[in-house]
């Protein structure tokens, strides 16, 4: 009697924020290790994969019009039609707001009777604006199991949950970064072009500029030291306005010690800028998990992060990282002094750093990790 074959299941992972967040290299990685896993996935985003495995379906920039909000219901249909044609069964969705537009998007998904897994990257938006609790909760009960990815979110998200939906929530980590490096005549390139001295060290801040980050607890720490490296500052700003970091700037005069790279940053120059950083610094005021600590960490380099909750679950003081307390310039002041100085503890470190994403944040473990939430 022929036996038959078994139908291996598919997944969609659907993100709309992609390459826009360096969330292209989460999809990517694990979308591959779930296809090694014997699963069919695709990434649905605003970005395209030489290996065909993602589908780009979303905008890369969208301003917020009219004819936005068509394009984007648009793409929400198209983006159904094509996950119901594939067959998906399971749909990892990622979720960084939850409002009428993300609650709309969820229900056209659920409507291809995929099992949604709702991945929660922030329990509450960190860029000022609240929620409303009714788009949320409706996104929630439409959930087949609710994603995050460390302690300190679940203990933050299952608090104003009804006991039936804090069943949902599940932890599973977020894996490293697979750092593409460019070659090093690049690298060389940019330090020429933008007037940084051979020989002298870099400390990077990298990301979304928001009030939460703590970019002016890191100038005022920066002014504390004795300046013998520069402070790269490489994002885009989010609802907030620069002034306030151009004013500490010039009251400390650190314009020849503070290099700016303000806006989106594309992977190639992302690359380069953390090929040249020492050290990779989140002075962050608040923060529920950080893809820039694991980047960091995946490229090898030392990460000087304020104590928050949810970065002592990855980083052990000076074992793997270093760490100040939160909003404490001259603490932070006195960690930057000793890793530009040390550098052979400063490389131990991130050597420690990058061996521990590369085994505990392995895409193939964590890959096994989201199979279990599959098959239960």
């Amino acid at each position: 009697m022929a036996q038959v074959a078994m139908v291996k299941p598919r997944i969609a992972i659907v993100d709309h924020v992609g390459i826009k967040a360096g969330m292209d290299c989460y999809d990517l990685g694990l979308c591959e290790a779930l296809n090694r896993a014997g699963y069919i996935s695709s990434v649905y985003s605003n970005f395209s994969d030489p290996a065909d495995s993602t589908k780009m379906v979303f905008r890369f920039r969208v301003h917020e019009n009219l004819f936005s909000v068509i394009r984007l219901m648009n793409a929400y249909f198209r983006l159904a039609s094509k996950m119901k044609n594939a067959g998906s069964e399971y749909c990892i969705l990622h979720g960084f707001r939850f409002g009428f537009w993300e609650w709309f998007f969820m229900r056209t998904i659920a409507k291809t009777r995929a099992k949604i897994f709702l991945v929660v990257h922030d329990p509450e938006s960190l860029i000022g604006k609240k929620t409303r609790n009714n788009w949320k909760a409706g996104m929630f009960l439409m959930a087949h199991k609710i994603i995050v990815h460390n302690k300190y979110c679940n203990e933050v998200l299952k608090k104003d949950l009804s006991a039936e939906l804090a069943g949902k929530v599940a932890i599973i980590p977020h894996g490293n970064y697979k750092a593409i490096f460019e070659s090093s005549e690049k690298v060389e390139q940019f330090r020429f072009e933008n007037n940084l001295q051979q020989g002298k060290k870099c400390i990077l801040f990298f990301g979304q500029i928001k009030e939460t980050k703590g970019l002016d607890i890191l100038l005022e720490a920066f002014a504390k030291t004795e300046r013998k490296c520069y402070l790269l500052i490489a994002g885009r700003m989010r609802r907030h306005s620069f002034e306030k970091y151009e004013f500490l700037i010039s009251k400390y005069d650190l314009k020849d010690h503070v290099k700016l790279i303000i806006g989106y940053i594309t992977p190639e120059k992302r690359n380069i800028l953390f090929q040249l950083a020492d050290a990779v610094v989140m002075p962050y005021r608040k923060v529920y998990q950080s893809g820039v600590m694991l980047m960091a960490m995946s490229y090898g380099k030392a990460v000087i992060a304020s104590d928050l909750p949810p970065n002592k679950e990855i980083i052990s003081d000076k074992q793997n990282g270093f760490l100040f307390r939160s909003e404490n310039e001259t603490e932070l002041a006195a960690v930057l002094r000793d890793v530009i100085k040390n550098d052979i503890a400063r490389e131990e470190v991130a050597g420690r750093g990058k061996a521990f994403v590369q085994e505990q944040l392995n895409w193939n473990t964590i890959a096994r990790e989201w199979i279990k939430h599959f098959e239960s």
